[in-house]
């Protein structure tokens, strides 16, 4: 049992599971084999300022030099993929056990990089109907991180039966023009995005995750008593975590 930090117990992971072609990866064999020219670390990204992230989020800002929230996500994550191109250890953002509130993470080893983007509003799932937009700059920076080998997961709590309505979405909004990232989506009315998180986790190293909650980080946010016994954690935020706005929104 956990000390009082948490409210109730964190749901048990569900069992084995059956994979589906938006979550699992190609292996690295299979992939066409042309790396994409490596970049120096501190690039610019499609216009935006190179980051500097002490460990805390960058706020938003249209001044020179300021950056958004997502460029700071997007450029730590491009870091991150030339490490990897590089053969340097590159950082996990998931949390090996997220129960312990210790902040470790789970080891990347030899699985390909990604990085996963929530869709879904604070208490709410993305719209499924409706004119959607996102910001060009925001698709612009994904397609730098595709271009360096970086797999792109989409993550909201809809079902696999909505998954033509997202693909539609995201290509029209120019997120995601080719339908070529992964979706992560529920299978059954008891999934959970936690657990769906944890298979991403294991089929790509997830080096970076964006949303506009903490819980799209992990689900044991949900079930703090005290919220300052997830004090260690705070290293993560800028650092594999980063609160951005929601990519997909109205019109």
């Amino acid at each position: 049992m956990l000390p009082g930090c948490l409210a109730a117990a964190i749901p048990v992971m569900a069992g084995s599971v059956l994979a589906t072609k938006d979550v699992v990866a190609e292996s690295r064999e299979n992939r066409d084999g042309q790396q994409p020219a490596a970049i120096p670390a501190k690039t610019t990204l499609a216009g935006e300022a190179a980051p500097t992230v002490p460990g805390g989020s960058v706020e938003v800002g249209s001044g020179t030099g300021m950056q958004s929230p997502f460029a700071s996500f997007a450029a730590y994550a491009m870091e991150q993929a030339f490490k990897d191109m590089s053969g340097e250890a590159v950082q996990s953002a998931s949390l090996r056990n997220p129960g312990a509130l210790d902040g470790e993470r789970n080891e990347c080893g030899n699985l390909e990089p990604a990085v996963l983007i929530d869709l879904d509003p604070k208490s709410g799932l993305v719209p499924e109907a409706g004119d959607l937009r996102a910001d060009k700059r925001a698709a612009n920076l994904l397609a730098s991180l595709r271009n360096q080998g970086v797999t792109v997961g989409w993550i909201s709590g809809r079902t696999a039966a909505d998954a033509g309505t997202i693909r539609k979405a995201l290509a029209s909004s120019g997120l995601d023009p080719e339908g070529q990232d992964r979706l992560v989506l529920m299978r059954y009315p008891q999934d959970r995005k936690q657990t769906r998180r944890r298979e991403f986790a294991e089929q790509y190293c997830i080096i970076a995750i964006a949303g506009d909650a903490q819980s799209d980080f992990d689900e044991l946010y949900d079930y703090l008593k005290n919220p300052a016994a997830a004090a260690p954690l705070e290293a993560l935020y800028g650092n594999g975590w980063f609160l951005t706005p929601l990519l997909l929104t109205q019109e």
